[in-house]
């Protein structure tokens, strides 16, 4: 077991991101919940996991970089930029709290949406986790605002 290796154990899924005398320190992949220390033997019942075997289970797709437009791009930079200091101290537990109360008021967002990228950057370690989803916003307008469309558009 290394360093960023994927480990399963029917549909759990966990990722190991540092080690430290018999503990580690792991991210629960599936339900994306903030890193936790473990006893090493704890683990033992866990083979080796592909990243399609990660994708499979939660149900997302991998997307390619160059699929992402330019707004998804910026956005996706703008949340890794956001974590990026945090990832250097995940191993610790007060500077990584600190780090995120700060960044959440610097950036005028709540701790818990910083935790939320920082747990999916983690058990995904794939940047383009963080872009927005695209809007499939292909219904038909109602006559409301139909109507309310084409009055923005004449004043």
């Amino acid at each position: 077991m290394k360093k960023y290796d994927l480990l399963r154990s029917g549909d759990n899924i966990v990722r190991v991101l540092d080690f430290q005398d018999d503990r580690i320190l792991m991210i629960d992949c599936v339900k994306h919940t903030m890193p936790v220390w473990m006893e090493t033997e704890l683990l033992e019942s866990y083979s080796e996991c592909s990243n399609e075997e990660l994708y499979e289970i939660t149900g997302l797709t991998k997307v390619d970089m160059d699929a992402l437009d330019a707004d998804q791009r910026k956005v996706m930079h703008e949340r890794y930029t956001m974590i990026a200091p945090i990832v250097s101290f995940i191993s610790d537990d007060k500077m990584r709290s600190k780090l995120i109360s700060s960044i959440a008021e610097e950036h005028r967002v709540s701790k818990q949406t910083v935790r939320n990228y920082l747990c999916l950057y983690l058990s995904y370690l794939d940047v383009t986790i963080l872009a927005p989803k695209k809007r499939k916003d292909e219904r038909e307008l109602t006559q409301d605002e139909s109507k309310r469309q084409i009055f923005l558009r004449i004043s």
